[in-house]
C-alpha cells in the first residue's frame, strides 16, 4: 500500500470520502461483530478473557473457525497508524487453518478496533442488547475519541451484543446504557460486565502519537475530575455553609438544618 500520511489530514475530516470510508469500517465493525455472535453461538464461551488473551488472538480464532479470514477488515484507511503494508494474512498460510498460528506482521500490528473480552462463563444470550462488543479504536472513558484513534475526534462506531452498529460522531453524549442499569453514561467501561478486559492497539511508547495520547488523556482525566467535583462536591459544600450560616443568623429549624447537613456530609462521604 502507498504512503497514506499526506493525504490523512484529508482523509480524516468531513469529506465526502472520508464519509463513504467511515461507512464502510461501520459495516466492517458490524461483520466483525456477528462474526463474534456466530462463533459464540457455534462454541459457547470461547470468546472471553479465559480463552483469549487479546484483540489479536480473538481475530485469529474468528479467521480459523469462521470467514473472517480477510485482514483488511481490522484495518482504517484514515489510521494516522495505518502501516505503508498490510499484513496479507492473519493467520500463517503455511499452516493448517484449524491450527495456524498469528501471521507475525499482524501480531501488535494497529488494528482498528477495541474489543470487549469477557469474564469466563459469559453467556452472550444473557447480556442486555445495549452491551457492546467492539467499537472503534481510543475511545476514552469520557466518551471521546484519543488522538490516536482512526478518525481522531470525529468520532467512532459501536456494535452491540444485539448486532446493531451505530455512530457517534463527537462522542458518545451520554448515548450508552451502564450494565444491568437504566442509567446513561458517556463511559464505555460503565457498559460491560464486571470482570471485562478491553484489549486493542494502543501507540509504543515514544511514538510522536503516544505523547499526543497521554496529554490528551491527562486533560480528559482533569476535566473528568473537575466535572465531578462540579457536580458533586461544591453543592453539598454550598448548603451546609448556607445551613450554618442561617443557623448561625437564629433562622430556620436546627432539626432541618441538621439533617440536610447531614445528607450533605453523607453525599460528600460516598463520592470522597
Amino acid at each position: 500500500m502507498a504512503d497514506m500520511g499526506p493525504m490523512l489530514p484529508l482523509f480524516r475530516s468531513s469529506t465526502t470520502l472520508a464519509n463513504v470510508r467511515r461507512n464502510v469500517e461501520a459495516i466492517n465493525l458490524r461483520s466483525i461483530g456477528q462474526a463474534m455472535l456466530t462463533e459464540e453461538s457455534v462454541h459457547p464461551g470461547t470468546l472471553t478473557a479465559g480463552d483469549l488473551s487479546d484483540v489479536y488472538a480473538l481475530a485469529a480464532r474468528l479467521a480459523r473457525y469462521g470467514d473472517m479470514t480477510d485482514p483488511k477488515l481490522w484495518f482504517s484507511r484514515l489510521d494516522p497508524m495505518l502501516p505503508q503494508e498490510l499484513p496479507a494474512s492473519i493467520l500463517d498460510p503455511a499452516q493448517d487453518k484449524a491450527s495456524a498460528t498469528l501471521r507475525p506482521q499482524f501480531q501488535g500490528a494497529p488494528l482498528a478496533f477495541a474489543v470487549a473480552l469477557f469474564p469466563a462463563g459469559t453467556n452472550f444470550a444473557k447480556l442486555p442488547p445495549t452491551t457492546p462488543l467492539a467499537w472503534t479504536r481510543g475511545l476514552r472513558p469520557d466518551g471521546m475519541w484519543r488522538d490516536d484513534s482512526p478518525y481522531g475526534d470525529w468520532g467512532g462506531h459501536i456494535v452491540f451484543v444485539n448486532g446493531t452498529t451505530q455512530t457517534f460522531p463527537r462522542g458518545i453524549k451520554r448515548k450508552l446504557t451502564a450494565f444491568g442499569t437504566a442509567k446513561l453514561t458517556d463511559s464505555i467501561l460503565e457498559t460491560l460486565p464486571p470482570g471485562t478486559r478491553v484489549s486493542e492497539y494502543i501507540p509504543p511508547p515514544g511514538s510522536p502519537l503516544a505523547s499526543k495520547v497521554a496529554r490528551s488523556e491527562w486533560l480528559a482525566d482533569v476535566g473528568y475530575t473537575l466535572g465531578m467535583i462540579g457536580l458533586f462536591v461544591l453543592p453539598p459544600l454550598l448548603i451546609i455553609v448556607y445551613s450554618v450560616r442561617t443557623l448561625a443568623q437564629g433562622r430556620g429549624s436546627l432539626v432541618g438544618h441538621v439533617f440536610v447537613i447531614l445528607l450533605c456530609l453523607v453525599v460528600l462521604g460516598l463520592f470522597l
